[in-house]
């Protein structure tokens, strides 16, 4: 059986995918998620972990909703500072400012 769940790839996008239950990375799952074992190479060797994915699509939706809220504050701040600031110094005031 094919359990659907989502992730984030490397750019962001959000992605819907499957693990089958007949594999042997397969572990549990639950109407809101899927646990198994993923694997990824590093540059010595290929590496094995226990990851939990989300199976609504709400729930990374928010999540990306955040981040990228997240994201456009802090280049709202980077842009006034660049915007306000008439020299090196007050561009460092104003990008510390409130850390």
């Amino acid at each position: 059986m094919r359990i659907n769940y989502y992730y984030l790839c490397s750019s962001g996008v959000i992605v819907e995918t499957y693990v089958d239950t007949s594999e042997k990375n397969y572990i549990s799952h639950t109407e809101d998620s899927v646990i198994f074992i993923d694997s990824y190479h590093d540059e010595y060797c290929e590496i094995y972990e226990q990851v939990t994915r989300t199976r609504v699509f709400d729930v990374i939706r928010q999540e990306q909703i955040e981040y990228c809220k997240n994201i456009i504050k802090s280049l709202q701040k980077s842009l006034l500072a660049l915007e306000n600031a008439n020299n090196y110094d007050q561009y460092k005031e104003l990008i510390y400012k409130n850390k």
